[in-house]
């Protein structure tokens, strides 16, 4: 199995536990053992789950820039599937609430500006959703690139997001740092600095050790 295989096979393992943890507490909720209120309490998983894979996700580049590893680019779309798939699944409880009226869901989704940035964000994921596969990138050739530099303005929402609901100040610093290794001058020169201390690195191991002071040479 390859190594970008098994750190797939991981990511899976992991970003699926949210998943279990809420249908869990459904189950122990229609049981009765629980409340409604403690349901919809554990729920706010999935937004944590969808915000660090989104974040995860945004990472992938940047340490791709920092290490040259370019095998671990394919769990980009795993993430960011994964980050759609959760938002996604915390919107429809969310219109659950609302009882699925779509009038009523789109007034309480805009209803602050809180609501409205994290709706915003998850609308703009739906068209990368859509176009992260094979196929998408084969039709639409250039343009997908395009389309997928769509995923700065969800940053940037997301960010307001969380600037609303008091946290954004630490995400904003990691946002932009994630976002900011990708321009083109910043990504050359981290580039050209690893290359050059991976050749020092290199030089060092290859340089034969000195002979000690007192040794005895043959020939």
């Amino acid at each position: 199995m390859k190594k970008s295989d098994k750190l797939n096979t991981l990511i899976h393992a992991v970003c699926l536990v949210p998943l279990f943890l809420v249908f869990g507490s459904a189950l122990w909720t229609v049981f009765g053992f629980a409340s409604t209120l403690g349901f919809v309490a554990s729920t706010a998983n999935l937004t944590n789950a969808a915000m660090w894979t989104f974040t995860a996700m945004l990472a992938v580049t940047p340490i791709t820039i920092l290490t040259g590893w370019q095998w671990i680019q394919p769990i980009k779309r795993t993430l960011a599937l994964y980050a759609f798939s959760y938002s996604m699944i915390h919107f429809i409880i969310f219109s659950g609430g609302f009882g699925f009226v779509p009038a009523a869901v789109l007034s309480g989704a805009f209803a602050n500006a809180m609501l409205m940035t994290g709706t915003v964000a998850l609308f703009g994921m739906v068209p990368l959703a859509l176009t992260s596969n094979r196929w998408a990138m084969r039709k639409m050739k250039k343009n997908w690139k395009r389309l997928h530099y769509l995923t700065y303005g969800v940053a940037i929402f997301i960010i307001a997001h969380l600037v609303f609901l008091g946290q954004g100040l630490p995400w904003a610093i990691l946002y932009t740092v994630l976002l900011g290794m990708r321009v083109p001058p910043v990504r050359r020169f981290i580039v050209k600095m690893r290359k050059k201390v991976v050749q020092a690195w290199s030089g060092r191991k290859n340089r034969p050790s000195p002979q000690p002071s007192g040794a005895v040479t043959t020939g």
